[in-house]
């Protein structure tokens, strides 16, 4: 249908809402088009995230930025319909809907729409803000007034609030919005504040009231409004918040303090509560003060006390090392290595692989005075030069493991010994160190097994 002109008008116009919801085989049909368009067709493509665009469909268009609108134009031209329709308002209501419509002049006009509808043609604040769901300018008044003064009836207000119906995620986003306004309206920023006048007057009266306070607390609202969805008990942690904010004091700078202008610096939020009493420094007393005080007060006899004698320390030492010492000689016996071997095996394993093999076969037979002794099948040979050869490196890692001096007596028995671990080497490891060519390279060559 592009290729046929318009019936009437000189141009035919296609407009794509929401553009960037079309698909990648969409994109490229269109794409064709673009790069040839007929005189009398033009494209309107309207979006909301441009950046999900193709850039090749981006680079053959003319792009167009439609900004919000102002809230003062947006509330004067929901006036000029009402005045049109004879419609009853006041300019809080009008303040209300635009803000509520955020820059869209069609968002504005539906709420406009539900609100005549719903008031009968008799447009009020207290009852736009019902339709609406959003909770008045006068209790979060309230609620900053009680964070000034720090009055602990704002936990209760608040519930009370909250108990009317309005919902948790609705009272902390106005919140942020307000403190956010309050904070622009402190700063002296010449933009339109979003406030009533009554509003206004009032937080420019709040002297005490500084920006660098508000600006803590909207960080405080804003990680809790970010952190809201994931909060299992959210009653509970608007509680806290609201003793976070009753306890912050006033912001002071460090200009402030170098120049001499801060006196007192509380220690803490509340120092009724958490009062500590620090211990007063003893003054050395004069001999006329001395004297002034053993005349005015009686001496006093003083009662018996009755002390429990007790053995010099000097002969409680040689109790106390002869316990520590059967303590370090009771931990260490044959039940230790026996119950731990593996885990020993497996600490062998992880940082001299090499060492892993020699130990596998043996049999531990006692521990006796830091020694450990261990048996050996004759027919490992290997095994047992492999022992003799690392003896001194065996023993460190013993020593490592079991925190004392542990010495290794090799034993080589011609009985057929059950190894006391199961064996750490693979299967193939195990055949190919009894074969005949194996253990001959490994004399020949001085060689060592290596696990991976």
């Amino acid at each position: 249908a592009v290729k046929y002109p318009p019936s009437n008008g000189n141009y035919r116009i296609y407009i794509f809402d929401e553009v960037h919801m079309l698909t990648t085989h969409a994109f490229n049909a269109l794409l064709k088009t673009l790069e040839e368009p007929p005189q009398h067709v033009k494209f309107i493509l309207a979006t909301t995230d441009p950046q999900k665009l193709p850039q090749t469909i981006l680079s053959r268009t003319l792009r167009f930025e439609f900004k919000r609108v102002q809230l003062p134009v947006l509330k004067d031209y929901i006036k000029k319909i009402l005045d049109e329709e004879k419609v009853e308002y006041d300019d809080a209501s009008l303040i209300q809907i635009a803000k509520k419509g955020d820059g869209s002049v069609r968002d504005s006009l539906s709420i406009l729409d539900q609100a005549i509808a719903y008031t009968n043609a008799n447009l009020k604040i207290d009852e736009v803000q019902n339709i609406l769901g959003v909770i008045s300018e006068s209790l979060y008044c309230e609620v900053l007034s009680d964070i000034i003064l720090k009055k602990n009836d704002l936990i209760a207000k608040v519930h009370e609030a909250l108990n009317t119906g309005i919902s948790l995620s609705d009272f902390i986003i106005g919140l942020n919005q307000f403190l956010n306004q309050v904070m622009l309206l402190k700063s002296g920023v010449e933009i339109e504040i979003e406030l009533r006048d009554e509003t206004k007057s009032w937080i420019k009266s709040q002297e005490n009231l500084r920006v660098l306070d508000i600006l803590r607390m909207v960080e405080i609202c804003q990680k809790f409004e970010t952190n809201l969805r994931h909060m299992k008990y959210p009653q509970l942690n608007l509680d806290s918040l609201l003793v976070k904010l009753l306890a912050l004091e006033s912001t002071v700078t460090i200009s402030e303090i170098m120049s001499g202008k801060v006196e007192n610096i509380p220690p803490n939020p509340f120092p009724e509560i958490y009062k500590i009493q620090k211990p007063q420094p003893v003054k050395e007393a004069k001999n006329e003060d001395v004297k002034e005080v053993e005349t005015k007060v009686a001496p006093q006899k003083p009662e018996p006390i009755v002390e429990k004698v007790s053995e010099p320390k000097e002969n409680l030492i040689p109790e106390v090392e002869k316990k520590i010492d059967e303590k370090v000689e009771s931990k260490l016996d044959l039940n230790f290595f026996t119950r731990n071997w593996n885990d020993f095996l497996d600490q062998v394993e992880a940082e001299h692989p090499k060492f892993l093999t020699y130990l596998s076969d043996i049999n531990l037979k006692s521990y006796e005075n830091g020694n450990l002794h261990i048996l050996i099948d004759a027919e490992d040979e290997f095994n047992a030069k492999g022992i003799k050869k690392n003896q001194k490196d065996l023993e460190k890692l013993l020593k490592e493991y079991s925190g004392d001096n542990v010495k290794l007596s090799l034993e080589i028995t011609n009985n057929t010994l059950k190894p006391t671990v199961e064996k750490k080497t693979n299967s193939a490891m195990g055949k190919s160190k009894g074969h005949p060519l194996f253990e001959t390279i490994m004399e020949t060559f001085d060689g060592e097994i290596i696990r991976s």
